[in-house]
């Protein structure tokens, strides 16, 4: 186990022995996510360049339901809107639901 401290910038420095352990190079691809309140980083194995190859890359994390996540990137978005402009901005719900998701693909 190794404490990582968090840079200026949010960048982290992960140990040698850490990134030898895991396969970690330069230019290595890693997977974060959030679960159960700890920051989950995974190494992503580099595609063999054909479509049999990629497919599988990511880990499942079961079904994913469309409209449930589409509800909730649009609840983030207007919570973000909220943080950012306040209440009294004059952002009408369907305006929140019509703006692009940040970080969507």
């Amino acid at each position: 186990m190794e404490l990582l401290r968090v840079r200026e910038r949010g960048q982290i420095t992960i140990a040698k022995v850490l990134r030898e352990q895991l396969g970690i190079g330069d230019n290595s691809v890693l997977l974060a996510y959030v679960e159960r309140g700890r920051l989950i980083l995974e190494p992503v194995p580099e595609p063999g360049g054909d479509l049999p190859s990629i497919i599988g890359l990511l880990p499942s994390r079961g079904e994913v339901n469309p409209k449930g996540a589409r509800r909730e990137a649009q609840r983030q978005r207007a919570e973000r809107w909220r943080e950012r402009h306040g209440e009294a901005s004059g952002l009408t719900r369907a305006r929140a639901r019509s703006m692009p998701v940040e970080g969507a693909l």
